[in-house]
């Protein structure tokens, strides 16, 4: 009978009433369907079968949409932070980034986030940046007595994927935010992430080592392999710096 399968019960504290509670049964589900024009129904909201006190279950179908502010385990998850949202960063920063450094560093992986890289992807490039644009981690760098700018340290100087070389690194990070055709301030992380994600596909990944493909990179789940296979795939430099899988390991831990 339907008392098998769920009850209703009031609460209490110290005697006080405090509201009721629709309680699911062990061995029974408990749901909220949605009907459709020929009677049949699906589940929207379902605490399952084996759902118990002590091991509490809870599934939710369709379309679920937050208003307000989203917390898991206390911490609060925005836009584009956890998962693979389109805008990618929203403005807000989590309560775990205080300084500058980190600022500009969360902008970054919210973004690649946000563009569907891994959480170990988002990382590698983090460990890039921290050693092509140094620990301030600003995007608006430009390389002393070099021909290289921006976060990832863009440099036209011999392969230019837009135009003819050149050794003014601002002004060639500045032909790729046009040909790319992102919009934003191109001295901002976002801008320059996007800019990157464009370069994947336009010339500046080589494929040099495994994973060859930038897909197979998006979907990387080690961050320092990451940072590796970026430096040698995006960067490619004459010599590695194995301290960059350190860094994206330190990012990775810390977002």
């Amino acid at each position: 009978s339907e008392k098998e399968m769920f009850a209703f019960a009031p609460t209490y504290v110290n005697g006080q009433l405090q509201g009721i509670n629709a309680i699911q049964n062990q061995g029974y589900s408990f749901a909220i369907s949605s009907k459709n024009n020929d009677n049949s129904f699906l589940n929207v909201l379902e605490i399952p079968k084996d759902s118990t006190a002590t091991d509490r279950k809870l599934k939710l179908f369709g379309k679920v949409n937050v208003e307000g502010n989203l917390y898991i385990n206390g911490t609060e998850i925005t836009p584009g932070g956890g998962g693979s949202g389109e805008d990618g960063w929203n403005g807000v920063y989590p309560d775990i980034v205080i300084t500058q450094a980190e600022k500009f560093a969360w902008q970054a992986w919210a973004t690649l986030r946000g563009l569907g890289y891994s959480e170990s992807a988002s990382a590698g490039i983090l460990g890039n940046i921290n050693g092509e644009a140094g620990p301030s981690m600003n995007p608006d760098t430009e390389q002393i007595g070099g021909p290289a700018y921006g976060a990832v340290q863009f440099d036209g100087s011999a392969y230019p994927l837009v135009g003819t070389p050149t050794n003014d690194g601002r002004e060639y990070f500045q032909r790729l935010v046009e040909a790319s055709g992102v919009t934003g301030d191109y001295k901002e992380m976002p801008t320059q992430m996007k800019v990157v994600n464009w370069s994947m596909t336009a010339g500046q990944w080589i494929g040099a080592v495994e994973p060859t493909s930038v897909d197979g990179f998006k979907s990387m789940s080690n961050p320092q392999t990451a940072a590796t296979i970026f430096e040698r795939n995006f960067e490619r430099p004459a010599t590695t710096h194995p301290e960059r899988s350190g860094y994206a390991q330190t990012w990775y831990n810390l977002f």
